[in-house]
């Protein structure tokens, strides 16, 4: 068997490690993993962390921020590795551009496409922004659905995929958390690169990219963390920057001049890793942090206004605060100075998965062969 594994962003890098480093172990499967220059350096570096160092790069990274540029120039770049590789499966994750790109390049050579972290939904099309659309169109052309949680089976199922398809996997996320945390806890090999994270303050951990939050959405995050450390001295925030400057230009300009906020350059995986593991609180509207940081048993605010990841809001692990700046000051103001409201946040297991979800993924694709 043959399978080629599409690779855009950071994340995806992230999430698809495990499952390449598994579909590698495999003798009878030949794995070509190709990145396609949607966050190039982002996500090569991420490959290296884990020793993945053989892919291919197509390097079909947009002039502009427009989505659609950056659409028809993957799906142009893939088209000649698919005419000469021609994989028995095209392998996706999540809902980036890329993975809408590499879905659709496959479905248009007639070649089949497993969607790993599939099922996910907000119900909502215009939040995420564009990320919501993107998922149900590569789910309505992918043959295998590797689903996360039950929960995201059933929105498959609701939307008339066969279940036949759809295999409940566990997030690869988790898969990559365990392996990164094996690391980051031996100092013979880790050494943390970023600034001090002093134990005698209340550390706090901010991200925030979405696009539908780029303008007011981050500016009334940046003055509800100015506020926060208005009213609380004895608190450092970590403010770790996206690649995107639509997304990092404006948090610099409205946080740079605070002493207690720390603006951190993009962060390596293994770094950030390391910041979950140490901060108290994190505050983001990234998606796979709301999987992650349950396993880490640390409260994270989601600063969007709907999330496609209800388990862990069932579960107790994450509360949505939108982007309104007096209820991101109230939320975070509360974990700081109440601990029931904290331990509240911190107990429970994750119901993102074990750690399995790519032995689950490469046995079904063997069973399929």
């Amino acid at each position: 068997m043959k399978v080629l594994t599409i690779i855009g962003t950071r994340p995806e890098a992230i999430k698809l490690a495990p499952v390449i480093l598994e579909l590698n172990k495999n003798p009878n499967i030949e794995n070509i993993t190709c990145l396609t220059g949607q966050h190039t350096d982002l996500a090569s570096n991420i490959l290296k962390n884990f020793n993945i160092s053989n892919y291919l790069n197509i390097e079909a990274r947009a002039s502009s921020f427009r989505i659609s540029q950056l659409l028809s120039n993957i799906i142009m770049g893939l088209e000649p590795i698919l005419n000469e590789q021609r994989p028995d499966i095209v392998l996706v994750h999540g809902d980036t551009t890329s993975s809408l790109a590499g879905c659709l390049a496959g479905f248009y050579n007639k070649i089949d496409v497993a969607h790993v972290e599939a099922g996910l939904r907000t119900g909502n099309i215009s939040s995420p922004w564009p990320e919501e659309g993107n998922r149900k169109l590569i789910s309505s052309v992918s043959k295998y659905h590797f689903a996360p949680t039950e929960k995201s089976r059933l929105n498959l199922i609701n939307e008339n995929v066969s279940d036949e398809s759809i295999l409940v996997t566990g997030n690869t996320v988790i898969d990559a958390l365990f392996l990164a945390t094996k690391i980051t806890d031996d100092e013979s090999v880790f050494s943390y690169s970023g600034p001090k994270i002093r134990k005698n303050k209340k550390n706090i951990l901010v991200t925030s990219h979405r696009r539908e939050n780029f303008g007011d959405g981050i500016k009334n995050i940046c003055l509800a963390l100015n506020e926060i450390t208005e009213m609380k001295k004895d608190v450092d925030i970590f403010y770790a920057l996206h690649s995107n400057p639509l997304a990092a230009d404006l948090a610099k300009e409205i946080l740079n001049k605070n002493n207690q906020i720390k603006i951190l350059s993009p962060q390596d995986y293994f770094d950030f890793i390391y910041l979950m593991k140490n901060v108290d609180i994190i505050l983001t509207d990234s998606g796979g942090i709301q999987e992650e940081a349950p396993s880490l048993n640390k409260p994270v605010l989601v600063m969007r206004q709907f999330t496609e990841r209800p388990e862990a809001v069932d579960a107790g692990c994450i509360e949505i605060v939108g982007t309104n700046k007096q209820r991101i000051v109230e939320k975070t103001t509360e974990l700081l100075e109440n601990s029931a409201s904290y331990q509240k946040m911190t107990y429970g297991s994750n119901p993102y998965g074990d750690g399995h979800a790519a032995k689950r993924i490469v046995s079904f694709l063997m069973s399929r062969k």
